[in-house]
Parts: structure tokens; sequence; C-alpha cells
């Protein structure tokens, strides 16, 4: 394993945890209050489903993904 590759696993790593500290964060009071609770499984479903892309485009995935689950609730 080259440093670089470490140092890319490393910077992914942190933003997928800061993406899903992203989605259960926010949302949480208002699911709590609408009787729902974070689904870790659609979270992954979401994530997992469009396969490897830049960061950026994950960021956006997880935005469309949290708009949903907003959409849903209301």
């Amino acid at each position: 394993m080259t440093s670089g590759y470490r140092i890319s696993f490393n910077i992914t790593t942190i933003e997928q945890l800061l993406l899903l500290k992203t989605v259960t964060a926010q949302p949480c009071v208002e699911m709590t209050a609408a009787g729902s609770q974070f689904d870790v499984r659609s979270f992954h479903d979401a994530v997992l489903s469009c396969g490897m892309v830049p960061l950026s485009t994950l960021e956006l995935i997880v935005q469309k993904y949290i708009d949903e689950q907003r959409q849903e609730r209301d």
C-alpha cells in the first residue's frame, strides 16, 4: 500500500463519517418527533447503489437522500 493510497483511504473514510453524521444529526429531532427513526439500511442503499463516485458527487447523493427523507415525513 502506498502512502498516497493510505491518505486517500483515510480522507474518504473521514468524509463518509462526516456525511453519516450530517444525516443522523440534522433530521434526528424531526424524525423522532414524527415517530420514525433513522434507517441505516436505506442510507447505505442510497450511498452504495451508485458505486464508486467522487466525494463531491457522494455529497450530492447524501443531500438528495436527506431531502427525500424530509419529503416522506411531510
